[in-house]
């Protein structure tokens, strides 16, 4: 039996990131991982999903080139090429991984770790088994894509987020089962690629969580791009066709196509890890743990997804670094305070804190600046100006609630707001740095002027 100061169960990026921490803290770190480090992120997840995004957005530029003064002939575009990319780049990165865990002199095991009790962990792989223990553990065994209920994933014609990524050959019709974040980003980049998509939502808005003006930019681009939406519709029935897929919703209308993607969410891997056995308590399947991220037995932490918090590779990566510190005697704390939420369609959404509405539902008396993209040089200069920043600003101490943002690299813009909101900053401490010209970043200054009626590119009529 071996003995380690940590064990961590899962080498995603919780997992891994906490075992780093730990062997950067001078513990000695026993990392676990059945399939592949890097988890589903790095995987099946943010890092493929991403290199196939850009590939698509590349062909999408290419078709409007000419506009640029860029003209060519036959273009064309390889989807097995962009295949082998992403393939290469997921290679890349866990290679870097495991570089990184080898110069931390991290021991990794591979096999399906499940607690024996609160300190012992049995390893499993192939028949053969070892224990380990550890005077902290730490579980970070993530996710996976979840069902919907009467639906058959065959991998073939049924996909799921992971067998969406691996697809051969574009399909020319392609159903999209969930308007949330997997399900948008897949109907953004196919229908860049000219496949028809269509995209069923059960509830009255896609993208349900982000701010419904953002969100009427996003869909009011893709449909431009073909891609059409049926919202406030349930899925009652998936069957398989010669041709492809059928799908039932309610009304008793059948829509068909080559594949359908069920993306209605992800499932927590919380199943047989032995939690029963070392008393850790869970609701609902989630691990349920405190603001040190340690769960309800002393010394044994969750990080990410199997927490059920937040299901973000960056929230995960920030748990394992707070786990990783108490787990090595530290005193350190989650704030969830501001989560950037990132999502990758053409044009990019991304939104931290608290959303108009969602600050009007709390009682709370909000200042608005919103500056669009179409107004700036940058925005321009790239052909890219759909799409505006929103802030959201306490009415009485000018304190930054929330930013939203959608258009042009929204994503990377983010990082600003992110900022604002963790430290406190008011929309005139933020405006009042100088934000470089001509970038995309001077639409969050804008913005924040824009709070107080001062913004400068924005035409405004005097009393």
């Amino acid at each position: 039996m071996s003995a380690y100061e940590v064990v961590v169960l899962g080498a995603g990026p919780g997992g891994y990131v906490a075992a780093l921490r730990a062997a950067q803290l001078g513990a000695t770190v026993c990392l676990i991982e059945k399939d592949v480090v890097g988890g589903t992120c790095l995987n099946r997840g943010c890092i493929p999903s991403k290199a196939l995004i850009h590939s698509a957005a590349l062909w999408k530029r290419a078709n409007e080139a000419g506009a640029f003064g860029v003209t060519a002939s036959n273009w064309a575009f390889d989807w097995s090429k962009a295949q082998s990319r992403k393939s290469e780049i997921v290679n890349t990165q866990v290679k870097g991984v495991h570089t990184l865990l080898g110069t931390a002199k991290i021991e990794v095991k591979r096999g399906v770790g499940s607690l024996v009790d609160a300190r012992t962990v049995r390893i499993t792989a192939n028949g053969a088994g070892e224990t380990v223990t550890g005077k902290a553990i730490i579980i970070a065994c993530g996710s996976e894509p979840a069902g919907t209920p009467g639906v058959q994933v065959d991998g073939e014609r049924v996909l799921t987020s992971t067998e969406a990524l691996e697809l051969s050959a574009l399909p020319r019709t392609f159903l999209i089962v969930g308007g949330g974040v997997i399900g948008m980003e897949f109907a953004s980049m196919l229908s860049s690629l000219g496949t028809q998509v269509t995209v069923l939502e059960m509830l009255p808005q896609i993208l349900a969580m982000e701010d419904p003006m953002l969100v009427r930019v996003l869909q009011g681009a893709m449909q431009k791009q073909g891609v059409a939406f049926h919202v406030n519709t349930k899925v009652e029935k998936v069957e398989t066709t010669p041709a492809g897929v059928r799908v039932q919703v309610s009304g008793g209308t059948s829509l068909e196509a080559e594949r359908v993607l069920i993306a209605t969410g992800r499932a927590l891997n919380s199943k047989g890890i032995g939690l029963e056995a070392a008393g850790v308590n869970t609701e609902r399947g989630a691990i349920q743990v405190n603001e040190r991220m340690e769960t309800s037995v002393p010394g044994i932490y969750a990080v990410g997804d199997i927490t059920g918090i937040s299901l973000l590779a960056h929230v995960a990566s920030m748990q394992g670094l707070v786990a990783a510190g108490n787990a090595t005697g530290g005193r350190a704390a989650m704030d969830y305070s501001a989560i950037p939420n990132c999502i990758y369609t053409d044009p990019e959404i991304a939104s931290v804190g608290l959303s108009e509405p969602k600050a009007k539902e709390q009682g709370r008396a909000v200042k608005v600046g919103r500056f669009n993209f179409a107004a700036l040089g940058k925005a321009m200069c790239i052909g890219e100006t759909a799409g505006m920043v929103k802030v959201v600003a306490d009415a009485q101490t000018d304190k930054v609630l929330g930013v939203g943002i959608v258009g042009p690299h929204a994503t990377d813009i983010i990082a600003e707001g992110v900022l604002a909101v963790r430290h406190g900053l008011t929309a005139a401490q933020v405006a009042e740095a100088i934000h470089a010209h001509p970038t995309l970043s001077e639409a969050m200054g804008e913005a924040m002027h824009d709070v107080h009626g001062q913004a400068i590119h924005k035409a405004r009529l005097r009393a």
